[in-house]
């Protein structure tokens, strides 16, 4: 929902439509720019009650410099559901950050550049 770079503090919102039949939506929460979302960290996940013939579900995430927060609310119920984060618990390392970007250019371990020689 966040894209990278963006500036803090922000507040971006997305909506998602729950299948009929489905009595629970259950947001996972991840970080990272790959698309199929198990590819990304994992942070945390949680469950918001929704009407059983399909709802509209707003899931807004806030940033600041503290923590992140997460609201989902159900569109036909008004139920809302929130978690938040503290900065130090999503806060990547440069490492983390580099493998990530580096991944993602290079998807295959036999694409990755040669590492330098640090002896040369």
């Amino acid at each position: 929902i966040v894209e990278r770079n963006t500036f803090v503090p922000t507040r971006k919102t997305a909506r998602f439509q729950t299948e009929p039949g489905k009595a629970v939506f259950d947001a996972g929460i991840f970080q990272g720019e790959r698309p199929v979302a198990d590819q990304n960290l994992f942070l945390s996940r949680f469950h918001l009650d929704v009407a059983e013939g399909g709802d509209e579900v707003e899931v807004t995430v806030e940033i600041d410099p503290n923590d992140t927060t997460f609201t989902a609310k159900s569109s036909k119920t008004g139920k809302t559901q929130s978690i938040s984060l503290r900065a130090d618990e999503t806060r990547l390392t440069e490492e983390q950050i580099d493998n990530i970007l580096r991944e993602n250019v290079y998807p295959s371990k036999d694409e990755f550049p040669a590492k330098p020689n640090e002896d040369d």
